[in-house]
């Protein structure tokens, strides 16, 4: 029982490392989008 608790708890840490580093890059993504839109001759390579 002890190691499907450890199991699982691997599993959504790993869940949620994803999930978050995904979230950082399609944040990333829709900031430039944002900067092109508002301003589109402005460089938009910085975050």
């Amino acid at each position: 029982m002890v190691e499907y608790a450890l199991l699982v708890a691997l599993i959504a840490l790993v869940a949620i490392v994803g999930v978050s580093a995904t979230g950082t890059s399609i944040n990333a993504q829709f900031a430039k989008i944002s900067c092109k839109i508002s301003t589109p001759t402005a460089p938009c390579d910085q975050p």
